[in-house]
């Protein structure tokens, strides 16, 4: 199991509330303190899922050396979405079941939902927060079962809000999806596309005429080197359609932050680039400060960490 833990003892200033991010094929859990000057990261641990959820989320609290037991969950597409609509007046009762109707515009699932809905303004706007139930029961089991105190189960694409700067998005290159997130008024606007780590790997197993784990070592060690051109290409391709439409809404964007594990691919920033016509970059800073890490290492690594530390961030004093 690969590991890997950057520790630090329990610091002397408040902790804020975990930021646990259930990925796919990782766990991290980023640890926050609170200090006078602001929130400032103290340390992030990650486990390879290879193992019961809940103890290898136990593990990765060991490393961190803290005692904070209280976290922020996440959820994103298809699992929770957030959408902005616009509602009459009318008494809570009805302004509920209007809620339950509108989300069954946006979800086609006959699974149980959560609905809630948050006003935005005095001019009847709203957001629609919705979630399937069984993912928020899983969510929640998981930190009970790590002795966790689940205080919020926050949408992604806010964590990542958290995070960037006037006029950026966030692709978030997952092993098997990606979601792109533009910020805006009122709320975020996320895009979910099929392609992810696994799929640019089957593609580069099939361009090459091998097998999937020889692939996948030769995609972590030299990238997809002119492979899979045909699969990159479309992807980038959807990226900046859906950009290029947000854009056409009013939306200012001048920067493309990549986060998520696949975008270590060098092949996907130019060719993200020229398609879109954006700075194109992996994260590499983030809005807080950190004196227990070394800044070569957090450059490194924020990326992978991004959606942990902001889910965390949600604890921070507004």
């Amino acid at each position: 199991m690969m590991l890997r833990t950057l520790f630090r003892s329990a610091p002397a200033d408040a902790t804020l509330p975990l930021g646990i991010d259930i990925g796919q094929t990782r766990v991290r859990a980023a640890l926050l303190e609170a200090g006078d000057d602001g929130p400032r990261l103290v340390a992030v641990a990650t486990r390879d899922r290879s193992g019961p959820l809940p103890e290898l989320i136990c593990e990765a609290l060991a490393d961190l050396g803290t005692t904070e037991r209280r976290c922020v969950l996440g959820v994103t597409e298809p699992d929770g979405l957030v959408r902005p609509i616009v509602l009459p007046s009318m008494p809570p009762r009805e302004r509920a079941q209007a809620a339950r109707f509108e989300a069954d515009r946006f979800v086609t699932s006959d699974e149980p939902l959560v609905v809630r809905l948050f006003p935005l303004d005095a001019n009847a706007r709203y957001a629609l927060g919705i979630a399937k139930r069984r993912v928020i029961d899983e969510r929640l089991r998981i930190a009970r079962e790590a002795g966790l105190a689940c205080v919020a189960i926050d949408n992604a694409a806010f964590a990542y809000a958290r995070l960037t700067g006037s006029h950026e998005a966030v692709l978030d290159v997952g092993a098997g999806a990606a979601t792109l997130h533009v910020f805006g008024d009122p709320i975020p606007s996320t895009s979910r596309f099929d392609t992810g780590g696994e799929r640019l790997t089957a593609a580069l197993a099939e361009s090459l005429a091998i097998d999937v784990e020889s692939a996948e070592r030769r995609k972590r060690t030299h990238g997809l080197a002119g492979a899979a051109a045909y699969t990159v290409h479309a992807f980038v391709e959807a990226v900046s359609g859906t950009l290029v439409a947000a854009r056409s809404r009013g939306m200012r964007i001048d920067r493309l932050s990549l986060v998520g594990n696949g975008t270590r691919l060098d092949a996907l920033p130019p060719a993200l680039e020229i398609s879109t016509g954006l700075s194109v970059r992996r994260l590499d800073t983030i809005p807080i400060p950190c004196s227990t890490l070394p800044p070569d290492v957090v450059r490194a690594e924020l990326a992978d960490w991004a959606l942990a530390i902001g889910l965390a961030l949600r604890g921070a004093p507004a």
